[in-house]
């Protein structure tokens, strides 16, 4: 099967390693033996793949729903937005929809009345032993997420917090890379992840924990829907940085279990064969008409 993803975004975004590059290891010619391109423009292919907002989207899933299988994979919700108008025009010419989070395939049938087949992100790190919590806190993001961090930094004084992110225009944050993140991953102790009440930030998936998790750390999290199978604390996060301090067995053992469960719901191999199942589905569609 000859399948194209239209990228046309930074190539920074964690949605590209998560959704095409994981993923595409196991799909591509050396694995399940599929075609696989990441291009600019659209080209001839059996499915099409378009990604995020970009305003050609409309256009091109229109011109091309003839001709190709036109799959639109939605990882934020950006309905009640300036790019709102994009996602339900694309969704409207679309072949199919995929999405991260049960949130998020929620909200795109009440915008749109349309079913969206989940597919969760893979894990992207080795699996370390579970580590004993320490007052080293490690929160780590995009631009998007920081200001929930930024919020909670007054409660966490007396804490040696290492903030990672691609936006350092405030002091308290490192530039995000792959190599300071895995350096963040051996000294921290806790991984803190507050979460935004709206709807863009609660239809996340749950990635940085399960990043996280992978590395060994116990995680301290705001309220969000995607981290409640892990059993990480949810809620006030001083507050959940404290418990874990003080119950670290408890933390410990929290995490191996979390580890379990990652391994069976996020193996980047199990996930590719998801994606497969739905190109072979999205593409005898569109044959079909």
């Amino acid at each position: 099967m000859k399948i194209r993803y239209l990228w046309r975004n930074p190539t920074t975004y964690p949605s590209l390693r998560l959704r095409v590059l994981t993923p595409g290891k196991y799909l591509g010619e050396s694995g399940l033996g599929h075609d696989l391109d990441i291009v600019e423009e659209p080209e001839e292919c059996d499915v099409l793949v378009l990604f995020k907002h970009h305003p050609d989207n409309v256009r091109i899933a229109e011109q091309w729903r003839d001709r190709a299988a036109v799959l639109f994979d939605i990882c934020d919700d950006h309905f009640d937005n300036q790019h709102g108008a994009t996602y339900r025009g694309t969704i409207k010419y679309a072949t199919h929809v995929t999405c991260t989070t049960r949130r998020l395939a929620d909200r795109i049938w009440q915008q749109q009345n349309v079913r969206a087949t989940l597919i969760t992100d893979p894990y992207e790190w080795g699996e370390e032993p579970p580590k004993k919590p320490t007052k080293r806190l490690l929160w780590h993001g995009t631009g998007g997420n920081l200001k929930p961090l930024l919020e909670v930094l007054p409660s966490l004084h007396g804490y040696d917090v290492l903030a990672l992110c691609n936006d350092t225009s405030h002091p308290i944050v490192t530039e995000w890379s792959h190599e300071n993140l895995a350096e963040g991953f051996k000294e921290a102790g806790i991984c803190i992840i507050p979460t935004k009440q709206d709807n863009h930030g609660q239809a996340k998936g749950p990635n940085r924990m399960v990043d996280a998790i992978r590395q060994g750390l116990y995680c301290v999290a705001g309220p969000l829907k995607a981290y409640e199978p892990y059993g990480m604390w949810q809620g006030d996060i001083a507050d959940g940085v404290r418990w874990a301090l003080e119950n670290p067995r408890l933390a410990v053992r929290a995490v191996k279990k979390a580890q379990k469960l990652i391994r069976e719901m996020h193996d980047p191999e199990k996930i590719a064969r998801q994606w497969e199942a739905v190109f072979e589905r999205t593409a005898t569609k569109q044959a079909v008409g």
